[in-house]
């Protein structure tokens, strides 16, 4: 992989950034993913918890 060039600006410079591009990578490819149906279920979730929220707010 090519060295990304990265400005730090401690020293105003470019820096090589492509271990912190590597890093990242690695440690997002530890996470598995979300199947569709986890998907839909968690969207789901997500809107109901929305929904009283807002009911919340108005009392």
């Amino acid at each position: 992989m090519p060295s990304l060039p990265v400005f730090n600006s401690d020293s105003g410079s470019m820096a090589a950034g492509s271990d912190l591009v590597r890093s990242y990578l690695r440690d997002i490819g530890r996470v598995p993913l979300l199947s569709h149906e986890q998907e839909i279920t968690l969207g789901r979730q997500v809107q109901e918890l929305m929904a009283i929220e807002e009911i919340e707010l108005e009392l």
